[in-house]
């Protein structure tokens, strides 16, 4: 599992319109990946948070250029084990809390000591470090 940002070009109505336009089953078939999402609008355009795998990012990203919808995405999963995104959500905060405790490993945390120091550790690096 990776933590993703999606940008796309659409204001909150196109992306509402777009969502009121799909056919059941093709909502049926987005709410059936497996993936934990927080939609937020910046700058007048909406963006996304995802926690999902690769397999379902790519079914994503075709969903999207299938409509000629104009977007881009960046893996911020890195961003996210060094604490350097803070979400507006708190249940998708929740969703993040629980990935990191599930997908963290010794190397990030080495690697964020060597980046930010020793007093970046949260409790569950630390969790992490004792429990290895």
């Amino acid at each position: 599992m990776f933590v993703y940002k999606i940008d796309t070009k659409l204001t909150k109505k196109e992306a509402e319109d777009l969502y009121k336009s799909l056919t059941f089953q093709e909502v049926e078939d987005l709410e059936s990946y497996d993936m934990k999402a927080f939609d937020i609008e910046i700058n007048g355009k909406m963006s996304s948070y995802v926690i999902t795998s690769r397999y379902v990012l790519t079914r994503i990203i075709l969903f999207f250029r299938q409509r000629s919808i104009e977007f881009s995405y960046e893996d911020i999963t890195d961003d996210v084990f060094f604490n350097q995104i803070k979400f507006e959500d708190d249940d998708f905060n929740k969703n993040i809390d629980e990935f990191i405790k599930e997908n963290i490993t010794v190397d990030h945390i080495l690697d964020k000591i060597n980046q930010f120091g020793i007093e970046s550790l949260t409790d569950t690096d630390k969790m992490k470090l004792e429990n290895n």
